[in-house]
């Protein structure tokens, strides 16, 4: 079961990411806030796949990561995740600003406007 769940995170992480690089502008009427979604929603679900083989379960990922790609990151490395490209980091940065999802000091009412809008 466990594996099955790493390849399903995987593959519609795989797909957000994919996705986002279809989205041009000229598709639709999508906008530059559908490429970030996209590509924060593949970024989550690829970090939350790495956990998972590592061990942690559903609950674990609600509880210390949620939505939070710093936290997922970090909760990576201290996994054993080795070779996370500096440009991760800095898409990340970049998401967030986009966005406007702000800070973990905000209070959960602004931090949770992003998710409830989409």
């Amino acid at each position: 079961m466990q594996e099955t769940l790493v390849q399903h995170l995987r593959s519609m992480g795989g797909n957000f990411c994919a996705s986002a690089e279809r989205f041009d502008g000229t598709d639709g009427g999508r906008t530059d806030e559908h490429v970030f979604q996209n590509l924060h929603w593949g970024l989550e679900l690829l970090l939350k796949a790495y956990l998972h083989h590592r061990g942690w379960t559903d609950a674990r990922c609600i509880a210390d990561v949620r939505h939070d790609l710093g936290k997922a990151l970090a909760a990576c490395e201290r996994e054993g995740l080795e070779g996370i490209d500096p440009e991760i980091r800095a898409l990340r940065r970049v998401i967030l600003a986009f966005l406007g999802m702000p800070r973990r000091s905000a209070p959960r009412s602004q931090r949770m406007r992003f998710h409830r809008s989409t």
